[in-house]
């Protein structure tokens, strides 16, 4: 910050006060005038600087309230991974419900939910589709143990599936 000062005096003046035949009466008033005007100048400056301290506190009080905002805000959010895969189920990572992380299923945008298995409760009742299970003869040419072949196959599947227990 740069300061205006009133420049010092001029050099004494010899010339006698008329009334006192003091040599030195005009350079003491110009002292006392230019010491005023140092004062009031000096006031000034102290005013101002008190006024941009108030500015300065007053922008601290608004960062620490914004500072506060945030940490409050960052409570509620959560973070997960630098990565994810589109359309990926996130799965929360540890127990605080503040941290992601990727999934191998995912959704697309038509709902769609594509999953290696589902499980209820740890038991697989849906997993991948198996191969196709030939058609029993019809007609009446098919005989009890083409139908017994035919419901065995659909069982092993249903419990390869995970739709019954093994």
């Amino acid at each position: 910050m740069s300061v205006d000062f009133p420049p010092p005096p001029r050099a004494p003046d010899t010339r006698a006060d008329p009334r006192t035949g003091d040599r030195n009466w005009r350079d003491f008033d110009r002292w006392v005038v230019l010491l005023r005007e140092y004062l009031n100048r000096l006031v000034e400056i102290l005013l101002d600087a008190g006024a941009d301290v108030l500015a300065a506190a007053d922008r601290l009080d608004s960062v620490e309230n914004e500072i506060a905002a945030l940490q409050a805000a960052d409570e509620t959010h959560v973070i997960g991974a630098t990565g994810a895969t589109d359309g990926a189920l996130a799965r929360y990572d540890g127990g605080s419900g503040k941290r992601l992380k990727n999934s191998s299923a995912t959704v697309d945008d038509s709902g769609n939910l594509n999953a290696a298995t589902y499980a209820v409760a740890g038991t697989q009742v849906l997993g991948a589709q198996g191969a196709a299970i030939s058609d029993v003869p019809t007609g009446g040419s098919a005989t009890a143990a083409d139908n017994a072949t035919a419901i065995n196959l659909i069982l092993a599947r249903m419990r390869t599936h995970g739709v019954i227990a093994t």
